[in-house]
C-alpha cells in the first residue's frame, strides 16, 4: 500500500511541476499548426500556422506564450506562401526560417522581432541550419524550375556568401560535423558530404540520381547527426538505415494512411512515427509504446532532445498543442486563451459575461470593471454552447461530445455533469425558459426538450411530417423536418423554431404541440423575436441566396428586407433588448450592426481578423460582445458600433515589417498595372479560341452515383464502354474537346495522375502533363435552372485536370439533373507559358453550358 501511495504521490509531482500555470489570457496559433520545433534544450517550442501566418514560441513548462508574430513580411508581393522549415541557433538567441517564396527571416528568439528577411532561392526553402558557430546559415532549396540549390549566408545581416555546386537532390536536413563539413539529408534518404571552404562535395557521396524530387518531406526525416534516417519504402513499411553503410537498421511496419511523418530524438535513441496512431520507438531498448492521437495522426509534431516531451498538434477548428510526458501519458496543452471562441452570453442582471471555446473553459468576466472573476474548468473537449439559467446562480456548458457541466457560476462549484446525447456532433444552441421549468439543446437538426430541475429529457420538438434533401441525383430522407434554429417565448411557455423546409413554427412547450405553422422561404437559418414578440428577424433562402428579413409574428408576412446583397454564410444573428439594434456575424469575419428601421447596416465593426464569431447583447442593450476565431473578445457600443473593449492587444508591426511591407505595396502596385496589360492581351488572344473548347454527345449510357467516385481514379475506361438506348440509360456521356493550341484547366470530381506519355511542350521548352485522349474523367459542375438560377447541386469539395491541346475526354452527365430545363455549368481556363518562364493562367476563365436541349431524343 506504501509503494501504491509512494508512486501516486510522485505522479502528482510530476503532474504540477510538468506545466504549474494559471496561464493568463493570451494569443495562440489562429489556424493549423503545421510546424513544432523545441529548442535544443527543450524549454521552448515554436509554432507555425499556415492559414493566418502566425509564428509563435511558447514556454514549454508554464504553457505561456512568450510572443507571437505575424510573418506577412515573409511576403514579396501580391502573393502568399508559407514558412517551410526552422533551425535554432546554438545559443537559443535566434530563430531562422525558411519560405516557399526563397526567402529566409532571422528571427529575435527572445523577443520574436523580424531581424532580417533575404532573397535566398528561386522558391521553395527546404532546409535551413546554423553553423555551430552561429556566424553562418546554410539553406538549401528544391526549385520547381532549375536545380537543388545549396547556399551560405552570413548570420548578422543575411548577406550572401556562396553557392555550393553540385547534386545534392532535395535536401530536408542539413548539419555539420565536427571537422567543419557541411551534410544534407535527400529525401531519399541518401546523405551527401561538402566541404564548404572549396564547395565540393565528396564523390563517394554524391546521388547517382535523384530518385524523389519534391518539396515535401512527410516521408523521410533524419537524425540531428544524419546518421540514421528514417524513410517510407512502401505503403505500409518504413526502414531505418544508417546513411554512411546504407545498412537497414530496422524496418517498422505502418498504417497506409497517406503521409507517414516521423522525428528522432537529439541523440536518436527514440522516434516517434505517425499513422493511425502515434508509436514511440525506444531504439536503445528495442521496445515501443503507443501514444493515444489528439485529434488525427498526421500533422505538426516534434519530439524533445531528451525524448521525454512529444508535441502534437491538433486539426480541425482546435488550433492547441499538446505536450505529452511519455514516461507517465500525462498531456497539458500550449494554446491560446480563450482560444476560439465558440459561445457567449450575458447572466441576466448583467454583471457577468461568460465566453467559452476550444479551450474547454468557460471564463466569467466581471462586466463593469472587465477583469476575470471566475473560471469554470471541468471539460475536456471544446465548448460548443453556454446559457445562464433564470435563478441567477446557475450556468450550464455543453462541449463537442455533448457532455454538459452545471455549476453555480457564483462560487464556481460543479453541481451536476450529464450526457445530452451520443456521438460527437456539436449543439447549436442551448437556452433556458424564463420559468426554469425547461432547457432546449439544437444538436445537428435535433432539437431536444429537457427538464431543468431533474435533468431528464422530456422529449423532441419535431414535426409530424418528414422531409428529403436533394442534390443532384442524391437524396437525403429525414423523419421529421430537421430544425435550424430555435428560442423560448418571453414567458418560457412557447418554442419558436425555423426549420430547413422554409417554415417557422410555434410549440407548447409542456406538451410539445405544434401551435402554428406558416411558411416564409425555402429555408430558415437563423431566427431571433422582437422584445415584444410581434415580429422576428430571420435568414431565409437557401444555400446559394440568402437574405435578412423582418416578418410579422401572427401570420408571417414579410415587413421588411435588410441589406441590398445576399447575406451567405451567416454565423451569428443577435437583437437587442430593446429591439432598436440586431448584429450579424459571417464566416469571414464581418461583424455588421443594424437599425431594425434601415435597410443596411449602419456600421461594420473592428473584430480584427476574427471570424465565426457568436454576439450577444447586454440586458441593458447599450453593448454588444463578439467573439471567435480571433481568439479575441470585443465590445462594442450598441447604438453606434465603436469598439468601446477588448480583452487581448493585438499585435504591431515593427520598423522592418513596415518598411517591407510597404515594399510590398508598391509591387503589388506594378505588378497589378502589369497584370491588367496582360489580361488585356489575354482577353483578346483567348477569344479566338474560347469557341474552340466545347460539347460534344458521344452516347447514352450509365453512371455511378457521384458520390461513390474515388478520390483518385485511374486510366482505365469503365462506365464509358457501354453504350444504351436512351430510355434504358440513367446518363447521357459528353465529349470535352480542346481544339485550341493551349492546354486548359477544367474542374473534376477526382483526381486524374497524369501519365508521363501525354505531356503539351511550350515554346519555352516547359512541358505541362495532361489527360490523354479519350480518358473516361468526372466533371466538377454546378446546376442552373431554366431561368439560370443556380440550384444547389453536388459537393464542395474537388480536384482539376488539364485538358492538352487537340485532345478529348469523356465524362458523363446524370440525365435526371439535366430534366426540367437545367443546365450542367462549368469553367475552364487557357494555360500558358508567362516571361517569367512559369506556366500560368492566361487569361479570365470560360464557362461552358449544356442543357438536354443540346441532347439527341434517341
Amino acid at each position: 500500500m506504501k509503494k501504491i501511495l509512494l508512486l501516486l504521490v510522485l505522479f502528482l509531482f510530476a503532474s504540477s511541476s510538468f506545466f504549474p500555470q494559471d496561464v493568463p489570457f493570451q494569443f495562440g496559433n489562429g489556424s493549423s499548426v503545421i510546424t513544432l520545433k523545441f529548442s535544443p534544450d527543450d524549454a521552448y517550442l515554436v509554432s507555425y500556422s499556415s492559414g493566418d501566418g502566425m509564428l509563435c514560441m511558447w514556454e514549454v513548462k508554464s504553457g505561456r506564450l512568450l510572443w507571437k508574430r505575424p510573418t506577412s513580411a515573409v511576403q514579396k508581393a501580391d502573393e502568399y506562401y508559407t514558412l517551410t522549415s526552422f533551425a535554432w541557433s546554438a545559443d537559443q538567441k535566434r530563430l531562422v526560417s525558411g519560405s516557399g517564396n526563397g526567402t529566409i527571416q532571422l528571427w529575435d528568439a527572445n523577443t520574436g522581432g523580424l531581424l532580417w528577411r533575404t532573397d535566398a532561392h528561386h522558391d521553395s526553402v527546404t532546409a535551413v541550419a546554423f553553423a555551430p558557430d552561429g556566424k553562418t546559415i546554410v539553406s538549401a532549396a528544391s526549385p520547381q524550375s532549375g536545380i537543388d540549390e545549396i547556399k551560405i549566408f552570413e548570420a548578422k545581416v543575411g548577406q550572401f556568401i556562396k553557392e555550393i555546386k553540385g547534386r545534392s537532390c532535395t535536401v530536408v536536413a542539413l548539419a555539420f560535423d565536427a571537422a567543419g563539413y557541411v551534410r544534407t539529408g535527400n529525401l531519399d534518404g541518401n546523405v551527401t558530404k561538402w566541404n564548404i571552404g572549396n564547395g565540393i562535395a565528396d564523390e563517394k557521396t554524391i546521388p547517382e540520381k535523384c530518385v524523389q524530387r519534391r518539396t515535401y518531406e512527410w516521408e523521410t526525416s533524419f537524425s540531428e547527426d544524419l546518421k540514421i534516417a528514417a524513410v517510407k519504402t512502401s505503403k505500409t513499411s518504413l526502414i531505418l538505415k544508417n546513411t554512411q553503410s546504407n545498412e537497414v537498421i530496422k524496418s517498422i511496419a505502418i498504417d497506409d494512411i497517406g503521409r507517414t511523418y516521423s522525428r528522432f530524438n537529439a541523440d536518436a535513441t527514440k522516434l516517434i512515427v505517425s499513422g493511425n496512431a502515434f508509436n514511440l520507438y525506444d531504439l536503445k531498448n528495442d521496445q515501443s509504446q503507443k501514444i493515444e492521437e489528439f485529434t488525427s495522426p498526421g500533422g505538426a509534431l516534434d519530439l524533445s532532445g531528451d525524448g521525454k516531451l512529444f508535441a502534437q498538434a491538433g486539426g480541425g477548428s482546435d488550433h492547441s498543442i499538446r505536450i505529452t510526458d511519455v514516461s507517465t501519458g500525462y498531456s497539458r496543452y500550449l494554446d491560446g486563451h480563450p482560444s476560439t471562441i465558440k459561445t457567449i452570453a450575458y447572466s441576466l442582471d448583467g454583471r457577468t459575461l461568460a465566453f467559452a471555446g476550444n479551450d474547454k473553459t468557460v471564463y466569467l468576466l466581471d462586466t463593469e470593471t472587465k477583469k476575470l472573476v471566475g473560471k469554470l474548468v471541468k471539460h475536456d473537449d471544446p465548448i460548443n454552447v453556454i446559457a445562464f439559467a433564470p435563478d441567477g446562480q446557475t450556468l450550464m456548458s455543453v462541449d463537442d461530445q455533448q457532455n454538459a457541466r452545471l455549476w453555480n457560476y457564483r462560487t464556481g462549484k460543479l453541481l451536476n455533469s450529464f450526457k445530452t446525447g451520443d456521438g460527437q456532433r456539436d449543439a447549436d444552441k442551448l437556452e433556458f425558459s424564463s420559468n426554469g421549468k425547461y432547457f432546449i439543446l439544437l444538436i445537428n437538426g435535433d432539437l431536444k426538450l429537457w427538464d431543468a430541475k431533474a435533468l431528464t429529457q422530456k422529449g423532441y420538438i419535431k414535426t409530424t411530417e418528414g422531409y428529403e434533401s436533394k442534390s443532384g441525383n442524391m437524396t437525403t430522407s429525414y423523419s421529421a423536418v430537421p430544425v435550424s434554429t430555435a428560442a423560448f417565448s418571453k414567458d418560457g411557455t412557447k418554442i419558436f423554431t425555423g426549420h430547413y423546409d422554409g417554415t417557422v413554427r410555434t410549440w407548447d412547450a409542456a406538451s410539445g404541440n405544434e401551435l402554428k405553422k406558416f411558411k416564409v422561404g425555402e429555408s430558415v437559418g437563423f431566427l431571433v423575436s422582437s422584445p415584444d414578440e410581434k415580429r422576428f428577424l430571420a435568414m431565409v433562402g437557401d444555400r446559394e441566396k440568402a437574405a435578412i428579413k423582418l416578418f410579422d409574428r401572427n401570420n408571417g408576412k414579410e415587413i421588411e428586407r435588410f441589406g441590398s446583397t445576399e447575406h451567405l454564410y451567416m454565423e451569428a444573428l443577435s437583437i437587442s433588448p430593446n429591439g432598436t439594434r440586431f448584429a450579424t456575424s459571417f464566416i469571414k469575419g464581418e461583424v455588421l450592426l443594424w437599425d431594425v428601421n434601415k435597410m443596411d447596416p449602419i456600421r461594420e465593426c473592428d473584430s480584427g481578423l476574427s471570424g465565426d464569431d457568436a454576439i450577444a447583447f447586454s440586458p441593458d442593450g447599450k453593448t454588444f460582445a463578439a467573439g471567435g476565431d480571433g481568439q479575441n473578445l470585443y465590445i462594442f457600443d450598441a447604438e453606434k458600433g465603436d469598439k468601446i473593449w477588448q480583452l487581448l492587444v493585438e499585435y504591431q508591426p515593427g520598423e522592418l515589417e513596415k518598411k517591407l511591407e510597404a515594399e510590398a505595396e508598391k509591387r503589388r502596385t506594378i505588378l497589378n498595372e502589369a497584370k491588367a496589360i496582360l489580361d488585356k492581351q489575354a482577353a483578346i488572344g483567348t477569344e479566338k479560341y474560347r469557341k474552340q473548347v466545347y460539347i460534344t454527345f458521344d452516347h447514352y449510357g450509365d453512371m455511378s452515383d457521384p458520390g461513390e467516385k474515388r478520390m483518385v481514379e485511374s486510366d482505365e475506361l469503365k462506365e464509358s464502354k457501354v453504350k444504351k438506348e436512351v430510355q434504358d440509360s440513367n446518363a447521357a456521356w459528353l465529349r470535352l474537346h480542346n481544339d485550341s493550341p493551349l492546354p486548359v484547366t477544367i474542374p473534376t470530381q477526382s483526381m486524374y495522375l497524369p501519365n508521363g506519355k501525354c505531356f503539351f511542350t511550350f515554346p519555352n521548352g516547359k512541358k505541362m502533363n495532361g489527360l490523354c485522349e479519350n480518358r473516361e474523367i468526372s466533371i466538377w459542375h454546378g446546376l442552373k435552372d431554366k431561368n439560370d438560377k443556380w440550384i444547389p447541386f453536388g459537393f464542395d469539395f474537388g480536384s482539376s485536370a488539364v485538358l492538352l491541346p487537340n485532345k478529348s475526354v469523356l465524362f458523363p452527365v446524370l440525365r435526371e439533373v439535366l430534366k426540367n430545363g437545367n443546365s450542367i455549368v462549368f469553367d475552364f481556363t487557357f494555360m500558358k507559358d508567362g516571361d517569367n518562364g512559369i506556366i500560368e493562367a492566361y487569361g479570365t476563365a470560360k464557362t461552358l453550358k449544356l442543357s438536354e436541349l443540346d441532347l439527341p431524343k434517341k
